[in-house]
């Protein structure tokens, strides 16, 4: 994982934070990983630049994230990562 970050959400009315960074797994892809309960899960845009989670591998239920909170963080990430907005990571 390159550039780490701490990525703050708001879940379930308390703040979270995780350790996020930027992986490229090809030459013209860039995912964004976030670390949940131990596991880490790829983020990339789909065609309309919207995040969602990229999962390739089977996880044992207890440790595969809660849905919603899933979709939080595609919305974050969806906030953070739009033209202009990369700058907002330190103001969290």
């Amino acid at each position: 994982m390159e550039e780490p970050f701490d990525l703050a959400i708001y879940y379930k009315d308390v703040k979270l934070y995780f350790t996020a960074g930027f992986r490229r797994p090809a030459r013209f892809r860039v995912q964004v990983v976030v670390v949940v309960n131990a596991v880490e899960l790829a983020f990339e845009p789909d065609n309309e630049g919207h995040y969602k989670a990229v999962v390739d591998e089977e996880f044992p239920d207890n440790h595969f994230p809660d849905p919603g909170l899933i979709e939080v963080i595609s919305q974050r990430l969806d906030y953070l990562f739009k033209p202009g907005q990369r700058e907002k990571l330190n103001q969290i």
